[in-house]
């Protein structure tokens, strides 16, 4: 996707449907924020940032619920959701569902798939893991 903010216009939006699914964008300084497009993105379990510059994508609890599906990547018992990027990228993870959430997500190890290895995030309370490929900056906010 070379322009996000075509998601803000009334009536768009993805719905990757049954299967691992990926997004990816392929311009540069974009932001991709799940936490605002809500529901405009459904079923995408995976999100490329590469691109051709540094992209941001801002994230929570509840878009790695609803986006994310169990053992995916691993099996651990829990929903999985993987970004993948390289240096310049960023991922902000929000870990909130609503206020009345307690926990917070946490660095637990690393998982190589292939060739890439991945951050493992998991989230305390809740079954529910994001993986970020190394190499990214990732904000827990």
């Amino acid at each position: 996707m070379a322009n996000v903010d075509l998601l803000r216009t009334e009536g768009s939006g993805i719905n990757g449907g049954a299967g691992m699914d990926m997004l990816n964008l392929t311009g540069a300084g974009q932001v991709l924020d799940l936490t605002v497009l809500g529901n405009k993105i459904v079923s995408l379990e995976v999100i490329d940032l590469t691109g051709s510059g540094g992209n941001t994508l801002n994230l929570s609890l509840e878009n790695v619920l609803n986006n994310g599906r169990t053992n995916l990547f691993h099996d651990v018992d829990t929903i999985q959701m993987m970004v993948k990027g390289n240096a310049g990228d960023m991922v902000n993870l929000d870990g909130l569902v609503n206020s009345a959430d307690s926990g917070e997500w946490l660095a637990q190890g690393t998982l190589k798939l292939g060739v890439t290895n991945y951050q493992i995030y998991q989230h305390s309370t809740l079954a529910a893991e994001l993986l970020v490929q190394q190499g990214m900056q990732t904000n827990l906010v």
